[in-house]
């Protein structure tokens, strides 16, 4: 059975299905052979959410970079407004809000 058809299999069986990818969906020197990303998103007509670690660094770069690496056909599927930072501060919050209130503006 294809990946196409075991999603669409889930997909028919539940009303949620969660997708996780690995690594980032911006790989450009992997796309050809990505089977875990944007490829499912795509067959799955996928609202897609990027995930960082911000007490690791570079979490905004991470995020932008992603997005921006994107092929504008893929980023319809990346909910700027969702994306998920692991916060462990509240002075990090407001940074994150207003990130995400400069993206969606974009």
């Amino acid at each position: 059975m294809s990946n196409n058809a075991r999603v669409d299999e889930l997909r028919e069986e539940n009303d949620v299905v969660v997708i996780e990818g690995a690594g980032s969906p911006a790989e450009i020197n992997l796309a050809d052979s990505d089977v875990v990303n944007m490829r499912v998103a795509r067959h799955a007509d996928a609202q897609c959410l990027l995930v960082t670690d911000i007490d690791r660094g570079g979490a905004f770069a991470h995020l932008y970079g992603s997005w921006a690496l994107l092929p504008e056909a893929e980023r319809q599927y990346i909910k700027i407004e969702g994306a998920c930072v692991a916060i462990r501060s509240r002075l990090r919050i407001a940074t994150v809000r207003r990130l995400v209130q400069t993206c969606s503006k974009s």
